[in-house]
């Protein structure tokens, strides 16, 4: 009676402990490893948790970012308006400006360049501004400017005769004749030693106004030509 209650015990025995070879019908034993744990958090927690961490702090770096660019966007649209109603304020008020007392002005004469050329202006010579009053079917007469001279029509029109090439004013006839006329609201230039002659082609006086630049001290402004014989008159 003895032996079945040591087969049993036996039995017993050996499921009571776990097999540790590889060959145990429970197969082979599973270790398990143990996580470390710093400040009651595991390392795999930590590393879940930084890629996140590091993506919530990007975002709020470009937020922050945003924001920046905003702020200074806002700032500069502000400073433009500021400047630009400051300057319109200084413009409207009254008195800005150095007000005139005891000036006046009275044109003499305007007119729009029509002509081409140049003239010199020099330190140290005199310039003459004068109203000449043409009658109909006057002339000036042929003659030339030391330092030429800028004519404005008032009123009226005038002819200019202009000998160019050659010819000296001497009667030699070897130029060319340029004629050119002109009305009021217009201007030109006669240009240094330019031989010419101003007719009053209209149906009125003529009105013009000339400054003389380039004219030596105390000298004259015209000096008298002989007819060229380039022209027809």
């Amino acid at each position: 009676m003895r032996a079945p209650y040591r087969v049993a015990a036996g039995l017993r025995g050996a499921f009571s402990h776990r097999p540790t070879h590889p060959g145990s019908i429970l197969g082979p034993e599973r270790k398990t490893r143990t996580q470390p744990v710093f400040l009651g958090v595991t390392a795999a927690a930590v590393t879940r948790t930084v890629p996140m961490t590091q993506a919530v702090a990007g975002n709020r770096y470009e937020d922050l970012q945003m924001k920046t660019l905003t702020r200074r966007a806002a700032r500069l649209a502000v400073l433009t308006v500021g400047l630009a109603g400051l300057f319109v304020a200084l413009s409207a008020i009254p008195g800005a400006a150095t007000p005139s007392d005891g000036f006046s002005s009275e044109p003499l004469g305007r007119g729009t360049l029509t002509s081409h050329g140049t003239l010199p202006l020099r330190q140290g010579l005199d310039v003459v501004a004068v109203r000449v009053t043409l009658s109909h079917g006057g002339s000036s007469g042929w003659h030339t400017h030391p330092g030429g001279g800028i004519t404005i029509v008032v009123k009226g029109e005038v002819t200019v005769y202009s000998s160019r090439g050659n010819g000296d004013g001497d009667g030699e006839g070897d130029g060319r004749c340029v004629i050119t006329r002109y009305t009021p609201g217009q201007a030109f230039l006669e240009l240094p030693g330019e031989v010419v002659d101003a007719v009053n082609t209209g149906l009125t006086d003529t009105i013009l106004t000339v400054t003389f630049p380039g004219v030596p001290v105390g000298g004259a402004s015209r000096i008298d030509r002989n007819n060229p014989r380039t022209c027809p008159i």
